[in-house]
């Protein structure tokens, strides 16, 4: 596995707990779910991109 894959792997996981924590908060801020929504999905499709083209050995 490259280290750009599992650092995005990494930095997936932050998000998730980020968007989990923002959730749970009694008075959660609309414009940062919506922040961690969508850093979620455009990270969601850099990461489908490199496992879906992995990097030939040697690089």
């Amino acid at each position: 596995m490259r280290p750009f894959t599992f650092l995005s792997m990494l930095m997936q996981q932050r998000i998730d707990d980020a968007l989990r924590l923002e959730r749970i908060k009694s008075a959660h801020d609309p414009r940062r779910l919506v922040l961690l929504r969508r850093r979620r999905a455009q990270l969601g499709r850099r990461l489908s991109r490199a496992l879906l083209n992995p990097a030939p050995v040697g690089s």
